[in-house]
């Protein structure tokens, strides 16, 4: 069993979102997010600074213990990002040059989101970050994680979506039991992989 991350303080979310940060910099979605690995490193925990503290509100972020091992959050269509988290989101602008966001504006352009593979349901779960610190990895944590959050999709009877930017992420879903319900080709260089269970 997960433990719900809350009540905690602003310091100690910063301190997770530089975790999630550490495990997310080297993702081939996040390379345009800063021009050496420090930077990017910087400007995704204050992403997941903004990301975590909505998830926290709404009772969607977990641990696998109080040692922080794995770190996972989802969101329905109910608790999703709201306008006000958004526009802090784009406080960050403030991180990227103007070449920097006319890229990342074209490489997610034609991209299709998780929500638009379950268009007709009613709800769903999504599972917006999942992480196992590396000191922490090949221990079990992923699979505690992932058994969790299809618990939790079971018990509201929606479906778990996720996306990814990477095969060898793909791989490891599949094998938890999700499929693969789309492969978009966003540049030569970047893969997303919409998967679902």
């Amino acid at each position: 069993m997960l433990i719900q991350i809350k009540d905690i303080t602003k310091d100690e979310i910063y301190r997770l979102a530089e975790i999630t940060a550490e495990g997310f910099k080297n993702n081939p979605g996040f390379k345009l997010w800063g021009e050496d690995l420090a930077s990017r490193k910087y400007i995704l925990t204050q992403f997941f600074n903004i990301v975590l503290e909505q998830l926290i509100a709404n009772n969607m972020a977990y641990a696998t213990s109080e040692n922080y091992e794995g770190i996972c959050g989802f969101w329905t269509k109910k608790t999703r990002l709201k306008l006000k988290q958004k526009a802090k989101l784009l406080k960050l602008i403030k991180y990227f040059s103007f070449r920097r966001l006319v890229k990342l504006s074209k490489q997610f352009s034609g991209m299709k989101r998780a929500e638009h593979f379950v268009k007709g349901e009613k709800d769903y779960l999504f599972i917006f970050m999942i992480v196992v610190q590396e000191e922490y990895r090949h221990q079990g944590y992923m699979r505690k994680m992932m058994e969790f959050l299809f618990e939790e999709a079971e018990k509201r009877n929606v479906p778990c979506i996720l996306e990814t930017d990477s095969k060898r992420n793909e791989e490891i879903y599949l094998h938890y039991g999700m499929k693969t319900v789309s492969i978009q080709q966003l540049t030569p260089e970047l893969t997303y992989y919409i998967l679902k269970r």
